[in-house]
């Protein structure tokens, strides 16, 4: 039958479909990038124009499952990590400097610090660096869910509890995501003002969220 194409987005996927995704997807080709001005920003201000951007996974095109996401990012380099989050309709994400794998997960003293690891709110154009005080688990591995930004042990009632600055959770093994969480604050921060606790709005809105799509791309400087 005859597809009718009504804009240049619908004519851009339909090149995706029948081409070599790694030729053909960049930013150019995402489904939460959906301003100009966007990419420009992720472009200039965050990677520079040189930067490429090979997509690897999208959720709603490859399913929202740990194993798939770890299957196609895995020890792919550094990489960009863009989320929509159906709680409150935020945009942000994350660069992770170093490959996703289980060397993430060594003992603190044996760990580097991935210095160029950042998190970003696209819609309040805010950037989240490294605070200096928790610098070694700027990225964490994890075979059951997706990408985690930062991880802090927090000890109460003699009980260590474990949050994240940026986790994101997937369907693992056929059983049903859970909420994914976001509190910055002790291991990444803002740029332009100081954080001395935990907040849990600067890119969900709030602590827990549901994803609405995410999309990992490896970038090549």
């Amino acid at each position: 039958s005859e597809t009718r194409i009504t804009n240049n987005r619908e004519y851009q996927n339909l090149i995706q479909q029948h081409s070599n995704p790694q030729v053909f997807d960049s930013l150019n080709f995402s489904n939460i990038l959906s301003e100009e001005n966007d990419i420009n920003f992720l472009r200039k201000n965050l990677f520079g124009r040189k930067a490429e951007f090979h997509r690897l996974y999208q959720s709603s095109r490859d399913g929202f499952y740990a194993q798939t996401f770890h299957k196609k990012c895995d020890n792919r380099g550094p990489t960009l990590c863009l989320i929509k989050s159906k709680t409150n309709d935020k945009v942000f994400g994350g660069f992770a400097e170093a490959s996703w794998n289980e060397d993430l997960n060594q003992p603190d003293h044996d760990l580097p610090k991935f210095n160029k690891s950042f998190l970003f709110s696209l819609k309040d154009r805010n950037l989240f660096h490294l605070t200096g005080k928790n610098d070694n688990r700027a990225l964490f591995y994890s075979p059951k869910r997706g990408p985690i930004f930062g991880k802090f042990n927090v000890v109460s009632n003699d009980k260590t509890y474990y949050t994240y600055d940026l986790c994101v959770n997937l369907k693992s093994d056929e059983k049903k995501a859970s909420y994914s969480c976001s509190q910055i604050g002790m291991t990444y921060g803002p740029v332009h003002r100081p954080i001395e606790n935990f907040d849990s709005t600067f890119l969900a809105g709030t602590n827990y969220f549901e994803i609405a799509e995410l999309e990992v791309y490896q970038v090549k400087f």
